[in-house]
């Protein structure tokens, strides 16, 4: 009886420790199924230039799904002191732990993740990890640190001779060569100046957009002077470092603006191209009155003589030719300017015009002395947008003229005898500063203006409200 006791109790020892070790194997497989808080894992690969790092790997112990699902991305850390307290800090629920930190990186089918980090300093070295949180935001998982270090930034850069050089214009091509990567992050163009012998980004300067595959660019420049020697060389700046370079300097000058000047046998010779122009039957710049650089936006408030705080145009005077206000002074300088409304009349009343097509738009050809101009049918702009400025299969086409004296000539392309000349109310006194009747031009242009509803009064302000092209004239009592 006794020995049946003790056989007993034995055997219920037995099955008590082999119901302990099942326990034991249960839970085991319990914490196995659960991934630990920080996993060894391969380091990830990356491929770094000066200013990216392309960081490919994965995370072990997450499924397709659950990384699909959850937030997925990478964790890095200037330099490798302190970086993996910043990790573990992530680790345990802080949301800013004091490093760099991209979310949603691309997850490959396999379940490899790619992100590409920018903005990143030449020659450093980074800390970095791969990061998986899941939706609930209760599991966070940390693959494996690994460290690298960027590359030293290679740039060349060549500025080009500058070719088609004209009065106004000129283009210039340039190459810049370094990892299409890093030059993602840079932005390249020309700087120039007529004053600095090395002209910088302070100076003028304008942006290569595009630049192709192999490095190389073409740039156009506009409104230049005339006449005048330039500076310029390319640049290269790094847009999230501010470091600039730059190429070596070149030099070109404009055309001298004389060559444009024809002798019609009248008080003044008048160039053969409009403001801004290279060819006769060019637009060239579209010019508000007492503006120097061109601009087809007639909004009023976009006007630099209007004084929006006193609901007044600046008085810079009646007649700004030659003067600082004269758009074809500022550019072409020496002795041209804007044609005074004399001068305009002049032309009109003592040359020979005649109408005709060049390229594709009308031209009214002056000729007087054995030499002509053509004046392109340019149109205008206005507050309206866009007017009268149409192709030769359209008769709805104006020559226009401006004059210096805050007015301008108009002539719808169809009747070459009839013009008008649109006055400027001074909107402080309310007076008509020029009047002229439309009809045809005789002398001085004959009596009093009248619009589609009677005389111009009001505050109106007629050629404040229009961007209107310049034909130049040459002065030879004029100079700088």
């Amino acid at each position: 009886m006794i020995i049946y006791k003790v056989m007993k109790t034995a055997n219920i020892l037995k099955l008590f420790s082999f119901a302990l070790v099942l326990m034991i194997l249960s839970c085991k497989n319990d914490v196995e199924d659960t991934p630990e808080p920080h996993v060894p894992t391969q380091i990830p690969t990356v491929s770094s230039t000066a200013f990216t790092a392309s960081v490919s790997g994965t995370i072990d112990g997450v499924t397709y799904d659950e990384l699909n699902s959850g937030q997925r991305g990478i964790l890095y850390n200037e330099g490798t002191d302190g970086a993996q307290t910043y990790f573990d800090s992530w680790l345990k629920g802080n949301n800013n732990p004091g490093c760099s930190q991209v979310g949603r990186i691309k997850l490959n089918p396999g379940g490899n993740l790619e992100v590409t980090l920018t903005q990143l300093k030449p020659e450093t070295t980074y800390t970095y990890c791969l990061y998986y949180q899941s939706r609930d935001g209760v599991t966070r998982l940390l693959g494996a640190t690994g460290t690298f270090t960027t590359r030293a930034f290679g740039c060349t850069l060549e500025t080009a001779e500058a070719r088609s050089v004209g009065f106004y214009k000129a283009y210039i091509p340039g190459s810049v060569k370094a990892e299409t990567k890093d030059l993602e992050l840079c932005t390249v163009g020309i700087v120039l100046s007529p004053d600095a012998a090395e002209p910088t980004l302070a100076d003028d300067h304008k942006k290569a957009n595009p630049i192709a595959e192999d490095g190389t660019f073409d740039i156009s420049l506009n409104e230049l002077r005339c006449g005048t020697e330039y500076r310029f060389r390319t640049y290269l700046q790094v847009e999230h470092t501010g470091q600039l370079l730059y190429g070596p300097v070149r030099t070109l000058t404009t055309r001298h603006p004389d060559e444009q000047a024809v002798d019609l046998g009248l008080s003044v010779k008048w160039a053969s191209c409009n403001l801004g122009a290279e060819e006769p039957q060019e637009w060239g710049g579209y010019y508000r009155w007492g503006e120097t650089l061109p601009s087809t936006n007639a909004d009023r408030s976009k006007y630099s003589l209007w004084n929006s705080y006193q609901n007044r145009y600046v008085d810079v005077g009646n007649n700004i030719c030659g003067t600082e206000y004269d758009a074809a002074h500022a550019a072409m300088s020496g002795h041209w300017r804007m044609p005074a409304k004399a001068e305009i009349d002049e032309l009109i009343g003592s040359c020979e015009m005649t109408l005709h097509t060049m390229g594709d738009g009308y031209v009214a050809e002056f000729t007087g002395n054995g030499n002509s101009i053509c004046i392109p049918a340019a149109g205008y702009y206005n507050s309206y947008g866009f007017g009268w400025a149409y192709g030769k299969e359209s008769d709805e086409c104006t020559i226009v003229f401006q004059s210096g004296e805050r007015a301008f000539y108009a002539n719808q392309v169809g009747d070459h005898e009839r013009w008008c000349w649109y006055a400027q109310v001074n909107p402080q006194t309310n007076q008509v500063i020029v009047s002229s009747s439309s009809g045809t031009i005789t002398g001085d242009g004959g009596g009093i203006i009248t619009g589609g509803s009677g005389p111009m009064t009001g505050d109106k302000g007629y050629t404040y409200e229009f961007a209107i092209p310049i034909r130049p004239v040459w002065d030879p009592n004029l100079s700088d």
